[in-house]
């Protein structure tokens, strides 16, 4: 094993709260991608609500597919192009805010602290980065949180927690993969 320590965020007892922060914690969560994404459907109306969800995040976000920088317009021809249309409406799901919902109540079911979005100062502090990746089948959607306190209206970040969510782009999908790398700076 490395020099890093691996922890199990979960439901239980553990709380990120108490993690020693000399460490990097590092913890993978494979979920099924079925169970998954037939889960994050369900907060959809329609089939077209999920394609409105779809351009709409994917409009905010920095997409780079096979190494060269894309939109939303080519993420779609892309998909269309490489999955079979049965899974088309399951996997731009994937592509929406929704799926991030996810490792978001994981993060909160682990910890007595807010767990959030960067602020202004830290967003400016990374500045642009892509958080769609694809390489040929596989996908990895990038996403950063903090876990914070506030005291007197200041808001103090006690942690970094860069997820990583990959899953492939095959006829027959199998899993989800949620990374969570847990740093004290940026």
């Amino acid at each position: 094993m490395d020099k890093e320590q691996y922890i199990l965020i979960s439901n239980n007892n553990l709380l990120i709260s108490n993690l020693n922060s000399k460490y990097i914690h590092k913890t993978i969560v494979v979920l099924d991608f079925y169970q998954v994404v037939t889960d994050i459907n369900t907060s959809f109306r329609d089939d077209n609500n999920i394609i409105e969800q779809f351009i709409l995040d994917c409009k905010r976000s920095f997409i780079m597919i096979n190494n060269k920088v894309s939109n939303y317009k080519s993420l779609n021809k892309y998909l269309w192009k490489y999955i079979h249309k049965k899974y088309y409406y399951f996997y731009i799901s994937c592509f929406t805010q929704a799926l991030l919902s996810i490792p978001y109540v994981i993060l909160t079911n682990s910890t007595n602290k807010i767990v959030g979005e960067l602020n202004q100062y830290e967003k400016n502090k990374i500045n642009n980065y892509f958080n769609i990746v694809i390489q040929e089948q596989t996908v990895k959607i990038y996403k950063l949180l903090r876990i914070f306190n506030v005291v007197n209206n200041i808001d103090k970040t006690f942690y970094y927690i860069k997820i990583t969510i990959e899953f492939e782009l095959t006829q027959n999908p199998d899993n989800i993969t949620i990374k969570f790398k847990i740093v004290k700076n940026l």
